[in-house]
């Protein structure tokens, strides 16, 4: 499964920033938001969503409106654990 990054639904400059960063370390691709919801985002793309908010991410897997929390107290790594597990299916 394709897995994306993008923003929060109304994004600041530190969260677009935030984003980049993030797909980068996971070497995945970032999405402009553009005011679309989650399940657009998973029709559009067939893609896993990782959403960067100001102060965590939020992992919604394709279907589920509920998302798999990451907080600043994960790493990185855990992140991209996750990521590669879930894409491994």
């Amino acid at each position: 499964m394709k897995t994306i990054v993008t923003t929060a639904y109304r994004p600041t400059e530190v969260t677009k920033r935030r984003a980049q960063e993030t797909a980068q370390f996971l070497g995945l691709q970032a999405v402009e938001r553009n005011k679309r919801p989650i399940y657009k985002l998973h029709e559009e793309l067939a893609a896993d969503v990782i959403v960067c908010k100001k102060e965590r991410l939020e992992l919604y897997p394709v279907g589920q409106s509920e998302p798999f929390l990451f907080s600043s107290q994960f790493s990185g790594i855990s992140l991209e654990a996750a990521v590669r597990k879930r894409s491994a299916r």
